[in-house]
This record gives structure tokens, C-alpha cells and sequence, in this order.
């Protein structure tokens, strides 16, 4: 789930729905993911506070509910930055790794995030796998 605006996430996943191991049982898990740039820094106070509250105020959750546990984790860098080099880079990385057996796909080991989604980056397992098998093609990661 977005959540352009006044909340402090952007984004909201349902863990639980994914699988019945993501809680336990009879719970469910919600994540919770923030951006924080240094155009938009963390708000100040308890971050853990501030999501709850936002989850309040945005019906995620009730007064009555209650949270069992909570785990925060912040990654230094969420996704790739395409970079008008990004193209010429790929053109001379990509042929180096997979002359060593490494072939790097998905959203972050192909660095072409307008086709890494989910399906995508599914495919490009399947189709790469394929290619090296010598069955196929790869048509959604191709370093033009």
C-alpha cells in the first residue's frame, strides 16, 4: 500500500499475506518502509512512535491492537540511482562479469530499475538461465 503525504512511510507491505511464517499465528505483520534523504530527513523523535501513530491515524491498526514486537533495520542504500552513464557502464561491467560465470540480474545485480519488478525480475532468472542453456533469449534484461 502507498501512502503519499503526511505519513512518515511511503509504504506499507502486509508480511503476513505473503506467508503464514511472516507471523504468528492468528497475527498479522505489517513493514513499514521510510525514505530518508538529505532533502527529507527523518522527522525528528521516536521513529517507532511516529509509525505507530501514523498507522492509527492512516486505520492500519487499532487502539486495541496489540504490537507483539517490531524490528527496524536501515539500509544505506534502498535502489539504485540510474545515471545518464548507467547504459555505457552496463555496456563494459555486464560482459566482464559474465565472462567470469556471474550474471547479475534483478533489481539491484542489473542496475535497470524501469524493469525490475517483482515479474520482472522473475523472468530475468528464467530468461538468462535459458540463455545460458542455449534455449532461448533474454528480451526484458538487455543492455542496449
Amino acid at each position: 500500500m502507498y501512502f503519499p503525504g503526511s505519513s512518515v512511510y511511503y509504504r506499507v507491505t502486509m508480511l503476513s499475506n505473503y506467508s503464514s511464517h511472516n507471523a504468528p499465528s492468528g497475527c498479522w505483520s505489517l513493514m513499514a518502509e521510510i525514505c530518508e534523504t538529505a532533502c527529507r530527513p527523518l522527522p525528528p523523535g521516536d521513529l517507532f512512535e511516529r509509525v505507530v501513530g501514523d498507522f492509527l491515524r492512516d486505520e492500519l491498526i487499532t487502539a486495541k491492537t496489540e504490537i507483539v514486537t517490531h524490528w527496524r533495520y536501515r539500509a544505506e542504500y534502498g535502489y539504485p540511482t540510474p545515471s545518464v552513464g548507467r547504459d555505457d557502464a552496463l555496456r563494459q561491467i555486464i560482459p566482464e562479469f559474465e565472462a567470469h560465470g556471474v550474471y547479475s540480474r534483478g533489481r539491484f545485480g542489473g542496475w535497470k530499475y524501469e524493469v525490475s519488478n517483482q515479474d520482472h525480475c522473475f523472468m530475468q532468472g528464467i530468461e538468462v538461465v535459458n540463455r545460458v542453456l542455449g534455449i532461448g533469449e533474454e528480451t526484458i534484461y538487455v543492455v542496449r
